[in-house]
């Protein structure tokens, strides 16, 4: 594998696995809160920092990939290519994700949804899924065990929120 493929690699894979981890947090939380009673301290810190990393991070492949991957101009091409448009709109929310995470932008565009907005980071995951899938430079066996992480953290976001409802 030359260089230029393993950065590209290297940086894609970067900014799903911290996005994985940061959509782990609130589940993670959850259930540390079942087993101890009470909900562990800075877990809305971690998820914060790791969904920052995450969106920085897509910024560097998305950098990386114009650079060395996707011929110009760029626009069209990632049009017309359904992986490469998922990644591009999964790289939107991120960013759109990253600029409401600060206090002064999110008063500045009076921002009032905060909470439903961050939950589009779900959406992302999946548009990440999808990237992963159908694109032809990740190996298999890594988007198979990236896709079952994610599935996992869904399903146990989905407990721990069903649980909550019923306490």
């Amino acid at each position: 594998m030359n260089a230029s493929l393993w950065w590209l690699r290297a940086s894609g894979w970067a900014p799903a696995i911290v996005l994985a981890l940061s959509l782990a947090v609130t589940p993670c939380a959850g259930l540390v809160r079942r087993v101890r009673g009470a909900a562990p301290r800075g877990a809305a810190s971690v998820r914060r920092a790791l969904g920052i990393t995450a969106a920085a991070l897509a910024l560097g492949h998305a950098v990386v990939a114009l650079k060395v991957y996707v011929p110009r101009p760029w626009f069209a091409v990632i049009r017309g290519v359904p992986w490469l448009l998922s990644g591009a709109l999964a790289l939107a929310v991120l960013v759109a994700l990253l600029v409401t995470s600060f206090p002064a932008p999110t008063r500045a565009l009076r921002v009032r949804a905060w909470k439903p907005l961050h939950r589009l980071a779900y959406v992302a995951a999946a548009l990440v899924a999808h990237h992963l899938a159908v694109g032809p430079l990740a190996p298999r066996a890594w988007v198979i065990a990236w896709t079952v992480v994610l599935a996992v953290v869904l399903a146990l976001r989905a407990v721990s929120c069903e649980a909550r409802a019923t306490e």
